[in-house]
C-alpha cells in the first residue's frame, strides 16, 4: 500500500515518490478505507484474505483480523467507525468490531430490500457515495454503470439511471468525492522515519516471511538466495554431526580409560 500526499492546487505532473510504503500483505491489496472518524488510521483488504489496521504514525499495522475464507470483494464502515461490514466471495456478509476483530453479525438472511439487476453472470461491484448517499454499481466485464440513491425509509433504494457502453468496464475508481460549499482542504503530512524494511509482527505472525517476489528478476535473486541458504545450512549441519560425533567417540574413550576408574 502506497500513501501519497496531494499537493496545493492539484496535481501538475506525474507524481513518482509515495510518502510512505506499507508492507504487510503476502498477496495483492484489493481494498483500502480510511477509518470515518480517527487521523491517520487505515485498513486494508488483500487476496490472502486478511484485514491490516495500519497506523500511518508509526507506518506499521497494529492489527490483524483473520476472519475470512475467500478473497473480500467491499468494506465499509457505519458513521462513527465503531463497526464495518464486508462482503466475501464465499458468500457471506460479515459486521465486525474493528478494535476486537470479533465477527458480531455473519451471513444476514433477512434483507430489508431485494433488486433484481439482470442475469450477467460478472461479479458486481458496490461503491457508495456516504455524502450523497448514492449507490454505484459496476459488474466485472459489463460495461454499464448503474446509479442509486440509498435512504433510510421504505423502499430504502431508488434507481436513478443508468450509464450504457458498448465497451466492457477494465476498472472503476473506488475514490467517490462530494465537497461541499465551504470545504477547505487540510494539510496532513506523514512524518514517518525511513527505515529498514523489517519483520512486521502482528499477533505472532510475521507478515513478510511470505511475500512473494513482484518481478521475474525478484523471483530468481530469492530463488539462488534461497538455494545458498539452503547448502550454508547443511554445511552447517554437517559440521554439527561431525563435532557430535567427535564428542561421542571421546566420551567413549573416557569411559573405556582404565585411568578414569
Amino acid at each position: 500500500v502506497r500513501i501519497w500526499e496531494i499537493p496545493d492546487g492539484g496535481l501538475k505532473r506525474n507524481m513518482t515518490e509515495s510518502v510512505l510504503e506499507l508492507y504487510g500483505h503476502s498477496r495483492r491489496v484489493g481494498l483500502i478505507e480510511w477509518h470515518p472518524t480517527t487521523n491517520n488510521i487505515l485498513f486494508s483488504a488483500g487476496y490472502d484474505y486478511k484485514i491490516l489496521i495500519w497506523n500511518l504514525d508509526i507506518g506499521e499495522p497494529v492489527k490483524m483480523i483473520d476472519c475470512h475464507t475467500d478473497v473480500i470483494l467491499c468494506m465499509s464502515f457505519n458513521t462513527d467507525g465503531s463497526l464495518f461490514a464486508t462482503t466475501c466471495k464465499d458468500k457471506k456478509l460479515r459486521v465486525i468490531e474493528p478494535r476486537s476483530g470479533k465477527v458480531l453479525q455473519e451471513d444476514l438472511s433477512m434483507p430489508i430490500k431485494e433488486e433484481e439487476i439482470d442475469g450477467l453472470s460478472g461479479l458486481l461491484f458496490p461503491f457508495y457515495d456516504v455524502d450523497t448517499h448514492m449507490l454505484y454499481l459496476a459488474g466485472k466485464g459489463d460495461g454499464n454503470i448503474r446509479y442509486y440513491e440509498i435512504s433510510t425509509e421504505k423502499p430504502y433504494l431508488h434507481y436513478l439511471m443508468e450509464y450504457r457502453s458498448p465497451a466492457p468496464q477494465k476498472g472503476m475508481d473506488p475514490i467517490l468525492m462530494s465537497l461541499k460549499e465551504g470545504y477547505k482542504s487540510t494539510n496532513v503530512a506523514f512524518k514517518v522515519p525511513k527505515k529498514d524494511k523489517k519483520s512486521v509482527v502482528v499477533n505472532g505472525i510475521d507478515l513478510l516471511e511470505n511475500v512473494p517476489p513482484r518481478t521475474e528478476n525478484e523471483l530468481l535473486r530469492m530463488f539462488f538466495r534461497q538455494q545458498d541458504e539452503i547448502r550454508r545450512l547443511k554445511e552447517e549441519l554437517t559440521q554439527k554431526d561431525v563435532k557430535i560425533r567427535q564428542l561421542e567417540l571421546e566420551l567413549k574413550n573416557l569411559r573405556n580409560d582404565p585411568k578414569s576408574t
